[in-house]
């Protein structure tokens, strides 16, 4: 009996390139909602230094101009944070939407995998049968082959 070859295994292959290109992009994604966040959290700490600056200014002499610079400084950095939180939201819905395509594609990859092992199994078992055979076949043959020579 010819050695075991599955048939669709180019589909299997491809399968498995598709699933590691969804690792990547996934593996980029997740590297964009890091940096977003890393954006985002250098924004509050920004915001909470104008604060502190505009705090330290309050203490000392009234510098209206001063305080006005600091709170415009605040303003602007909330603005920025709001953006900042949408920027991030996208970059999140994107890491969603990439998980499910990598999830999908491991899926794919596993029926093909279970597709392979059953027609592996299936094979085992047309050979052991083919090997059964051939042995009942060489069995009776000697059986025969006994039979007439204890005619003879």
């Amino acid at each position: 009996m010819e050695k075991f070859r599955y048939s669709m295994q180019n589909i299997l292959n491809v399968k498995e390139k598709m699933e590691a290109q969804e690792k990547l992009l996934f593996q980029i994604a997740t590297e964009n909602v890091r940096e977003e966040e890393k954006k985002l959290e250098a924004l509050f700490a920004k915001k909470a230094g104008y604060e502190e600056l505009l705090r330290e200014s309050m203490q000392e002499k009234l510098d209206v101009t001063e305080m006005r610079t600091y709170r415009d400084a605040i303003s602007n950095t909330e603005d920025r944070i709001k953006t900042q939180r949408g920027i991030l939201r996208i970059a999140e819905q994107k890491l969603e939407v990439q998980r499910k395509k990598l999830e999908d594609a491991i899926k794919e990859r596993k029926v093909h995998e279970v597709l392979k092992e059953n027609a592996f199994e299936a094979y085992k078992r047309e050979y052991e049968r083919e090997e059964q055979k051939a042995v009942d076949e060489l069995v009776s043959f000697q059986y025969s082959e006994k039979q007439t020579r204890s005619e003879a």
